[in-house]
């Protein structure tokens, strides 16, 4: 998916283009192990949004590094000149509404299901991810 920004810039070139990696972005040390065209392709791919968000500033700093080291272009405060283009880098943590869960757990119908679940998975190990 990192090369979809840049196939939509070219299928969409006016419009606007929003990208949110929701994994680590790997520090150049690692990037630079991929063949030259495979990290370039990555690069380019997410410099086609207008807008890119990392989960933490270590990966948006890993993304911004890697970017000047790929295409010679030095972000000023986070932002990316594309072909008189702005790319705006930012770090957006994420993360669940952790009272919206809490409060779950004395709801009648979910202690309701969760017994059924766990005589469903009778010895067996079940992980619950959000």
């Amino acid at each position: 998916l990192m090369l979809l920004p840049e196939m939509l810039r070219k299928a969409l070139p006016n419009s606007t283009i929003g990208f949110f990696l929701h994994i680590p972005f790997p520090s150049f040390e690692i990037l630079r192990i991929l063949p030259e065209d495979v990290r370039s392709g990555l690069i380019h791919g997410i410099l086609g949004a207008d807008l890119v968000g990392f989960h933490t500033n270590d990966y948006m700093q890993h993304f911004l590094e890697s970017v000047t080291k790929v295409t010679g272009i030095k972000p000023v405060s986070r932002t990316i000149t594309i072909d008189s283009r702005p790319v705006v880098v930012e770090n957006m943590p994420l993360g669940i509404n952790f009272e919206k869960y809490e409060e779950a757990l004395k709801n009648k119908q979910i202690i309701k299901d969760a017994k059924n679940l766990k005589k469903l998975f009778k010895n067996q190990k079940v992980i619950f991810s959000v």
